[in-house]
């Protein structure tokens, strides 16, 4: 059915089903097998190139372009993709007006905290604290379940908010305020949890260290901020204990040395604003856009640390 924004009409389309594909039929009749094939008129037509493309970068939540060229090759049920000359995504170009970009001033300014050589050019001194550090690691020495990454991130919009009545700020219809982001070193998958206070979910969290975390005899760490949700919890510091991990913190002002899961908020930030934009919808539906982006990155967009899309640790 098709309503009319500006006045009460309305449109209604029988449709009926056959082998997956819709079907109208023109004379309201639902028993179409019986209709002679003139009153039948498929609803599916062939897209052009430059609308597939526009489908399919909608569909999984407005990525780069590097991303959607080797989307086939991981994504079943995509075709190979190649962005016409003449394409621009208008949600990509108001989330990335909207956005605070990161100059080349402040990576400089996080450089100097490492006291790189005097020697050094500022390609070298670029190159140790962005993301080629973390491709460069020692990742693959690592297990699957030896190391994790963890980070809060909170979501407040600018529409949108109120206390509860224990006083907590919600900023969801569903009642929320931030997440809990913890990615596997080894494989890169990303988990999210949602929160509802600052406080860190130790069950949760107790809970998920015993299902992912590696059952081999090694050094397992879990490295995080030095902000007092996580780090600064007792509570936090003793779970993670008792499942047998230690506790790597950052520096202070260097939040590029936790970048595996401090980049994940920047990136679901900004497909949260490129879904929530493109439907139509408000800040308020956040959490709903989150769940669905951090399906998109682990399920059906690739790392851009591996050639292809993180796997599930598991139990080893």
């Amino acid at each position: 059915m098709f309503i009319n924004s500006n006045t009460d009409e309305k449109a209604e389309y029988p449709l009926v089903s056959e082998n997956g594909l819709w079907y109208y039929v023109q004379n309201d009749q639902q028993d179409y097998q019986t209709l002679p094939t003139s009153e039948i008129v498929p609803m599916i037509q062939r897209l052009t190139n430059t609308a597939i493309y526009e489908l399919m970068h909608a569909r999984m939540g407005h990525p780069g372009e590097k991303a959607m060229l080797c989307l086939h090759n991981i994504t079943d049920g995509v075709p190979k993709l190649k962005k016409p000359p003449l394409f621009r995504c208008a949600t990509c170009t108001y989330v990335n007006l909207t956005k605070r970009a990161i100059t080349q001033q402040a990576l400089l300014e996080q450089a100097s905290l490492l006291q790189p050589s005097p020697f050094a050019s500022t390609s070298d001194v670029l190159q140790e604290t962005g993301s080629h550090s973390d491709k460069a690691s020692s990742s693959n020495s690592l297990l699957p379940g030896q190391m994790f990454h963890m980070d809060m991130g909170f979501v407040q919009g600018t529409k949108y908010g109120h206390r509860d009545e224990d006083g907590h700020l919600v900023t969801s219809l569903d009642g929320y305020n931030s997440y809990l982001v913890i990615v596997d070193r080894a494989t890169r998958y990303t988990w999210v949890f949602l929160c509802k206070t600052k406080v860190p979910q130790i069950t949760t969290i107790a809970h998920f260290l015993k299902l992912h975390g590696t059952k081999q005899n090694v050094i397992r760490k879990i490295r995080t901020d030095g902000g007092g949700e996580l780090y600064g919890s007792h509570a936090f510091q003793q779970a993670v204990r008792d499942a047998g991990f230690l506790v790597e913190p950052t520096a202070s002002d260097a939040s590029f040395q936790n970048g595996i899961a401090e980049r994940p908020n920047r990136t679901f930030g900004n497909m949260m604003r490129s879904l929530l934009h493109a439907a139509g919808l408000g800040p308020e539906y956040w959490s709903w856009a989150l769940i669905h982006a951090a399906y998109l990155k682990k399920k059906r967009l690739p790392h851009s640390a591996i050639p292809i899309t993180p796997s599930l640790p598991g139990n080893r």
